[in-house]
């Protein structure tokens, strides 16, 4: 199984880092930080330098945030009413609350907190939050947030851990591509 693993990661190269993060973030509910520590673990590979692995890494995630962020300024009037549906509201009121309380900060503490990560920058880009804000916010703390992350990763670096997080990661997927085919399913025959 690590032979496989290990192999289709060296065809991709160091384009791996970069699209397990941007599909991984984007296209899946697994927690981003488990797709940080993946990448961590997987710069220990021989063919890999660990700094260019973890800028691609760092590069994919505030990139997939940036895009958000842009694209909730760009449709500014569609994100905000998909933002009031009842499934957004909550996490739109701790985002208020976070900004409102802490300002800044709030940005940085929505990293730590579950699913806050993704709709925070759509929320501050139906603000019209400046660029520049965004970016040096985000970006900065960001970097802090990915390294500690993909060091967690890398510090895990023998071959049994190395499976181990393979496996898990694998597994994490297949449960949560089930549920999702469930929950499709009972919508379905609800409707």
């Amino acid at each position: 199984m690590v032979d496989q693993i290990i192999t289709v990661i060296q065809q991709f190269g160091y384009g791996y880092f970069f699209l397990l993060i941007i599909i991984g973030a984007n296209f899946t509910p697994i927690p981003d930080p488990l797709f940080i520590m993946l990448a961590g673990n997987h710069a220990t590979l021989s063919t890999f330098h660990p700094l260019i692995a973890f800028l691609l890494t760092y590069s994919a995630m505030m990139l997939s945030l940036y895009v958000k962020f842009l694209f909730a300024r760009w449709f500014r009037k569609q994100t905000i009413k998909a933002l009031s549906q009842s499934r957004f509201q909550k996490k739109r009121y701790e985002i208020e609350n976070l900004i409102t309380s802490y300002g800044s900060f709030g940005i940085m503490l929505s990293f730590f907190l579950p699913g806050m990560r993704h709709v925070m920058p759509l929320f501050l880009g139906t603000t019209k939050m400046p660029h520049l804000n965004y970016i040096t916010t985000t970006f900065s703390f960001g970097l802090v947030w990915t390294f500690a992350f993909f060091l967690w990763g890398f510090k895990v670096d023998d071959a049994a851990s190395f499976e181990t997080i393979s496996q898990f990661t694998i597994l994490f997927i297949a449960i949560s591509v089930g549920s999702l085919a469930y929950k499709k399913r009972k919508m379905r025959s609800k409707e």
